[in-house]
């Protein structure tokens, strides 16, 4: 199927595997680690379409909150990606909370509600990690009475 995709489209195709340190803790998710190199190596090495796709026809992305889990894959010659690259996403930047903060003002009360430069300096303060900002967040939101206002209990949480 994603040898028909590749085809049609022309253009190589991308996996993206969320929680992949997670394929290390049990079998079925190293053969599964496994099954996609095999398949990523049978993609790259045979032009299914004619060879007119130059470089990788098939790209896998794995991500995952712990580095050094992931990294495992890559880096033990006993796993199916030794000598693959870990590289980091871009971080997410002042327009993601801003953006958050928008949508999350829309759901509260007019006259209490987040100020975007107090959200940006919660997300930066939890290392801009946006479920950590959601905690951190929905703590500030629902701490009945804590704080005088969401901008204080923000703060205190944060």
């Amino acid at each position: 199927m994603v040898r028909a995709i590749i085809a049609k489209s022309g253009k190589p195709a991308v996996l993206v595997v969320d929680d992949a340190q997670h394929a290390l803790t049990t079998e079925a998710g190293v053969n599964t680690m496994v099954t996609l190199k095999s398949a990523r190596d049978v993609l790259d090495g045979a032009p299914a379409d004619g060879g007119s796709i130059p470089g990788p026809r098939i790209l896998l992305v794995f991500t995952g909150s712990h580095r050094d889990k992931l990294s495992n894959l890559v880096t033990r010659r006993t796993q199916p990606f030794d000598g693959s690259e870990v590289g980091d996403f871009p971080r997410l930047e002042r327009d993601f909370s801003d953006a958050y903060t928008a949508w999350l003002n829309e759901r509260l009360a007019v006259d209490n509600q987040f100020n975007p430069d107090d959200v940006w300096s919660a997300f930066a303060g939890v290392g801009q990690h946006p479920e950590l900002l959601r905690r951190v967040l929905e703590a500030a939101a629902f701490s009945e009475g804590k704080a005088a206002s969401l901008r204080e209990a923000l703060k205190d949480d944060a």
